[in-house]
């Protein structure tokens, strides 16, 4: 009876977290959307188990995670609408989709490089996967197989995307360190099997995956050094501007392409760092001259952005536009 219970228990268990988890991601960004197919597929893929009786605490979480994305959809979708009705000038994550086949083919090829930058490390071990898959036999499959369609699905998610950046692939980063985790596994579960000739070219690509994972390392660490110091640069800007501009001043902010940066750096003056007296506006390059005419003095934010590496993280502006604006 302790048995059975500690077995319902852990179902039950692993059903609340997914669905939790599930419901959680759906409310971040609309792009989660991907989970209501991923989750359908999970779910099928754990049924032939269950036919077979031998179903766990994983079938629990499947059905748990589906369910939660049929409910959390809607949900999702009147979020979206809502935030739409409130402002026609609001824009979502999905707002930019563009479906034609060059927009696809360009920006598989910008994923194709983020990929190849991040994750090097999931090329030797996919020869390791071949090679297991010869021997016509994989352990870990259905974890490997999970987080292969994990991969697949959140890159596909962003395929009518426009652009991508680094931390669009924070979901993708999950799913390869499940294929890269099952399959260093599934290799070690077959060390016995393989023989004199073929233990060495497994060893050589295992060791060649740990060299790609480690030549992430000072990537990684120059995007997050580069995201302190735009960070801290940011900081310090909008610090003096509260401390220096008298009561009442006049700031226009050099964002000629606003979005939400000009909307964050107006929050952050008036309710963070407490200055609501301060008049900010969006610069216009078009009307900034009559201001002298008007014998109204005003001070100007802007941008100054230089050296940036090519693949780094989202710094916001870029050099040229931050050049073409100053100007």
């Amino acid at each position: 009876a302790r048995s059975a219970a500690a077995i319902t228990s852990c179902h039950a268990g692993s059903a609340v977290g997914a669905a939790t988890a599930g419901l959680l991601a759906l409310l971040t960004k609309e792009t989660s959307i991907v989970l209501l197919p991923l989750s359908l597929v999970w779910l099928l893929l754990e049924w032939p188990a269950a036919r077979r009786g031998a179903a766990g605490p994983r079938l629990a979480a499947r059905k748990a995670l589906f369910a939660a994305s049929l409910v959390g959809l809607p949900i999702l979708l009147l979020i979206v609408r809502g935030q739409l009705a409130a402002s026609q000038g609001v824009e979502v994550h999905t707002s930019g989709y563009q479906f034609s086949a060059s927009g696809f083919i360009a920006s598989a090829i910008r994923i194709a490089g983020w990929l190849l930058r991040d994750f090097p490390y999931l090329i030797p071990l996919g020869l390791v996967l071949l090679v297991l898959y010869g021997r016509a036999r994989i352990p870990r499959w259905p974890l490997l197989l999970e987080g292969i369609l994990w991969v697949g699905a959140w890159t596909a998610v962003f395929l009518p995307w426009p652009f991508i950046d680094e931390y669009y692939l924070l979901p993708t980063a999950a799913g390869a360190a499940m294929v890269a985790g099952a399959a260093v596994d599934a290799a070690w579960a077959s060390r016995r099997s393989f023989g004199r000739w073929l233990r060495g070219p497994v060893v050589a690509l295992l060791a060649l995956g740990l060299a790609g994972l480690l030549t992430t390392f000072p990537n990684n660490l120059t995007s997050a050094r580069i995201q302190l110091a735009v960070d801290g640069a940011n900081e310090e800007a909008l610090r003096r501007v509260a401390e220096e501009i008298p009561q009442g001043g006049r700031l226009f902010v050099n964002l000629q392409n606003p979005r939400e940066y000009f909307d964050m750096i107006r929050i952050f003056l008036t309710q963070q760092l407490g200055r609501p007296d301060l008049q900010i506006e969006a610069l216009d390059p078009e009307k900034i001259l009559s201001l002298s005419s008007e014998g109204q003095g005003a001070y100007v934010l802007s941008p100054v952005v230089s050296g940036t590496p090519y693949f780094t993280v989202r710094v916001g502006v870029g050099p040229a536009d931050a050049q073409a604006w100053d100007a």
